[in-house]
């Protein structure tokens, strides 16, 4: 199911906190913890998150980035 990023996700350097919601609406947040993914990619995912929401897109303005 698709989803998109809302204002409110959290990156930290070990912890993403993503909130989320679907096509009809339904939110849900979801904690990405580093051993979550394997290798190297968690900080790819991150620095993907983080280049998104330093954009302002899709309403991630307003996420908290450390």
């Amino acid at each position: 199911t698709p989803v998109r990023l809302l204002p409110g996700c959290t990156f930290l350097p070990g912890l993403l906190v993503l909130e989320l919601a679907d096509e009809s609406g339904a939110r849900t947040v979801l904690a990405v913890l580093p051993d979550a993914i394997t290798g190297g990619e968690f900080r790819r995912f991150a620095a993907a998150l983080r280049s998104i929401a330093a954009r302002g897109e899709a309403g991630v303005e307003r996420s908290k980035i450390f």
